[in-house]
């Protein structure tokens, strides 16, 4: 649950992310439901640099990317609840 890990708050980020991050093929579509960890993980990871493709033996991404994904989403974080006036 998204709630495990962020704010209710940051659920729409997160979905307007998912529209930036995905790409146009198949693979590289957000595969997880809405409102699930899963999601975001993919999200974080995207911004940390992972290519996001999926299946096909291709890794997931590290905690080194993760890491870098987390910080530029708290950035980003920042920037939208300034601009929400939040």
């Amino acid at each position: 649950m998204l709630g495990d890990a962020f704010e209710e708050a940051d659920e729409p980020l997160i979905e307007t992310l998912v529209t930036k991050l995905e790409g146009k093929t198949q693979k590289q579509k957000n595969p997880h439901a809405k409102g699930t960890l899963a999601r975001a993980a993919w999200v974080i990871g995207r911004l940390g640099g992972w290519s996001g493709y999926v299946g096909g033996g291709d890794k997931p991404p590290g905690p080194k990317t993760m890491y870098d994904g987390l910080v530029q989403f708290d950035a980003i974080r920042r920037g939208w609840g300034m601009a929400r006036n939040v």
